[in-house]
This record gives C-alpha cells, sequence and structure tokens, in this order.
C-alpha cells in the first residue's frame, strides 16, 4: 500500500509505461456493481477501445512495473 492519492499512483504507473510504449486506461465505468469498476487496462498505442480488457486493480499495475517494466528500463539504460 501506498501514501500516495490514487490519482498520483495512476499518473506515475502512466509514466513508467509511456517510457516502454504503452498506455494505462482507467474503465470508463462508473457503477460500483459492475465488474470492471474501477480497474485499469494496460495496452499498446493506436489499439481500439472496444479491444481493452480492464481486468487489473491499481495494485496489479504497480506490481507489473516492478516485474517487468522497470527492469527493461534498467536493461536499456546499461547498454546507453
Amino acid at each position: 500500500m501506498s501514501c500516495y492519492s490514487i490519482k498520483t499512483r495512476a499518473q506515475k504507473c502512466r509514466r513508467y509505461l509511456r517510457r516502454v510504449g504503452l498506455d494505462l486506461h482507467k474503465s470508463p465505468v462508473r457503477n460500483m456493481w459492475a465488474d470492471t469498476y474501477d480497474m485499469y487496462a494496460i495496452v499498446k498505442p493506436g489499439t481500439d477501445k472496444a479491444d481493452y480488457q480492464y481486468d487489473c486493480y491499481l495494485d496489479d499495475v504497480e506490481a507489473y512495473i516492478h516485474d517487468v517494466v522497470e527492469p527493461e528500463l534498467l536493461e536499456r539504460r546499461r547498454y546507453y
């Protein structure tokens, strides 16, 4: 759990994902009883909105960044 607000955490995730060519989108559903309420999708830019799969919570997105994105950024930095 983080001490930052949800909006700040989401923005930080967006910045990290943009560095590796991905986008983060929040589900447009505002009904708290819906299945995809407050969920996120990690997609490649240019993907049709109908193909988005909102299947990650913000904690899952942060875990993905920690496990996949950060090592990739470190590897890129090594060769520059």
